[in-house]
């Protein structure tokens, strides 16, 4: 069922509580009418984890730090998600961060000892500067996501400029090649994790659906918004 803290690598549920957990409550709403194999994510927006990722995935180089997004304190970073380009199943995750003194020296001093770095990147998140971690990137699937990032103030879902998603993908691709000529430069397992997602997930058939997973939970979002309009005319 969808938003479901059940592993699909061990078959148990997870015993934290997920962020989002709003969101989930709204999508179980129209959960029997869905089926979750035809649900698909979209690439460039904002997602939340579920716990469940980290237990079945206990990298230590996993980004743990906790972040405040909009105010609030979330069990996990934020990730900025982009395509694999060959399982059309499998997502790769950039974490973002809001410590911008910390990674703005690392940055400089990447850029004084190879003229140039590609690992972090600096973009503008509803207004506020944040860190992108392409040294942090690692692989995901559907079934480990908890929430989409949404704009309050719009109910839509959190998106950057055109241009920034252009220079944080292509230096995501590049960071790739340049892992899988052994040059060592992401600190997670990602081989380990990409293996373990394919064997589960990836390699399964799936039905691609005409609406993705994303439009769901703006259109839950939406309809919740209005729901509370309501009730204040009331």
């Amino acid at each position: 069922m969808p938003g479901s803290n059940v592993s699909p690598l061990t078959g148990m549920r997870s015993s934290n509580k997920s962020p989002g957990s709003n969101n989930l409550r709204l999508y179980r709403e129209i959960g029997p009418f869905l089926n979750r194999r035809c649900l698909i994510m979209k690439e460039n927006n904002f997602y939340f984890i579920k716990d469940m990722f980290f237990e079945d995935f206990p990298d230590p180089n996993l980004m743990q730090n906790k972040e405040i997004i909009d105010g609030k304190r979330h069990d996990r970073p934020c990730f900025f998600a982009i395509s694999d380009k060959k399982y059309k199943n499998l997502f790769w995750f950039i974490p973002i961060s809001s410590r911008i003194a910390k990674y703005k020296a690392i940055h400089k001093r990447k850029v004084q000892r190879y003229g140039k770095c590609n690992t972090i990147y600096f973009a503008q998140v509803l207004g506020q500067e944040r860190a992108f971690l392409i040294q942090n990137i690692f692989p995901i699937t559907k079934e480990y996501i908890a929430d989409i990032y949404i704009d309050r103030n719009t109910l839509n879902a959190v998106t950057i400029s055109p241009l920034d998603v252009k220079k944080i993908v292509s230096n995501a691709h590049e960071v790739l090649k340049l892992h899988a000529r052994g040059i060592n430069i992401i600190f997670p397992d990602i081989d380990k994790i990409r293996n373990k997602l394919i064997e589960y997930n990836v390699s399964k058939n799936t039905v691609r659906e005409h609406t993705p997973w994303n439009d769901y939970l703006v259109k839950l979002r939406h309809e919740h918004g209005r729901n509370k309009d309501n009730e204040i005319e009331r």
